[in-house]
């Protein structure tokens, strides 16, 4: 299959944080990741345009990114309990979520080094 997408995702499975000026910050999954965007796990569902900073740590290098939510789906209920058993995750919802700056081509690549 051909990805048709502007930049390439890498598979990253890592946990990280996502922080909304109104809610606070709680803690995310980052399931993949491309220089212009990521796909993350979290509890609870988010609408399109709600603005966030996902943070995370790679090696030693700290990434903290201000995204914008381009869509979010809850997942299945079978889908919820294969996470939960299978990753130990407790989360409902995944989030596609776009950056406002993309990555640089250099922190792309240390990202996909070091992860």
């Amino acid at each position: 299959m051909i990805e048709k997408r502007k930049n390439q995702r890498f598979l990253m499975e890592t946990f990280g944080s996502v922080l909304i000026q109104e809610k606070g910050s709680f803690d995310c999954y980052i399931n993949n990741i491309s220089k212009g965007g990521a796909m993350i796990y979290v509890k609870e569902e988010l609408p399109p345009d709600t603005k966030l900073t996902l943070s995370f740590e790679v090696g030693e290098k700290n990434f903290s990114i201000e995204s914008i939510v381009r869509s979010s789906k809850d997942f299945t209920h079978n889908r919820k309990y294969i996470l939960r058993i299978g990753k130990s995750l407790d989360v409902t919802s995944f989030l596609n979520i776009v950056f406002q700056n993309e990555l640089k081509n250099e922190e792309i690549e240390f990202i996909r080094m070091n992860h």
